[in-house]
């Protein structure tokens, strides 16, 4: 994905992301005043504290669903980092300014919750997480799991076929495919390394 793609995504993604982002991303920064561990990751915990903060940011927040998202985002990011992913100072401060200039209300509410350091940390962590994504998609690209579903089949899906659609038409769908199959792998390749991964709940 080209640069100036992906801070088109950046700015067009609703303003909620940012707090999104640290819900899913705020449970790695754990320190030594934690309370009790729900669940540990091949070895890294999770702890109640940093579920219970993230809850508090929306009513809409699931607890379930906030550990889940936690635990494959921290398979994620191991995944990454044992394959050589990082990001570099410039990228989080890039980032950092981004958030701060598109959405300040909640950039100013999360720096409130989390802090500065804190929320560079979530950032970071937003940044390993893309960066292993996509380490992952290019190291399959020529595999049989990008052949999960055709362009036809997935326009069936709609009720569509390419004789229906015009040139503009055809070249938005092909994208949203790309994106359909990105998705499809990406969860079956969380879901693969769920069952590898030793994880061990506590209560």
């Amino acid at each position: 994905m080209s640069k100036t793609r992906k801070k088109a995504i950046l700015i067009s993604t609703a303003a909620v992301v940012l707090i999104l982002i640290i819900t899913f991303l705020v449970w790695f920064l754990a320190t030594k005043n934690r309370n009790a561990v729900i669940v540990t990751v091949n070895g890294v915990p999770l702890r109640e504290r940093q579920v219970d903060n993230v809850l508090k940011q929306s009513k809409e927040l699931d607890r379930a669903e906030v550990i889940k998202n936690s635990i494959n985002d921290l398979l994620i990011i191991q995944y990454g980092k044992e394959n050589g992913c990082v990001a570099s100072y410039e990228e989080i401060s890039e980032r950092m300014l981004e958030y701060k200039e598109v959405y300040p209300l909640f950039y100013d509410r999360a720096l409130k919750i989390y802090g500065e350091e804190e929320l560079a940390k979530g950032l970071e962590n937003q940044i390993l997480i893309e960066k292993s994504k996509e380490h992952y998609l290019n190291s399959v690209v020529n595999s049989e799991k990008f052949k999960i579903v055709n362009f036809e089949k997935y326009l069936a899906k709609y009720n569509l076929n390419v004789s229906q659609l015009d040139d503009d038409q055809i070249a938005l769908a092909r994208e949203k495919y790309e994106e359909y199959k990105e998705k499809l792998i990406l969860e079956s390749w969380v879901e693969n390394m769920i069952q590898k991964a030793e994880i061990v709940y506590f209560k």
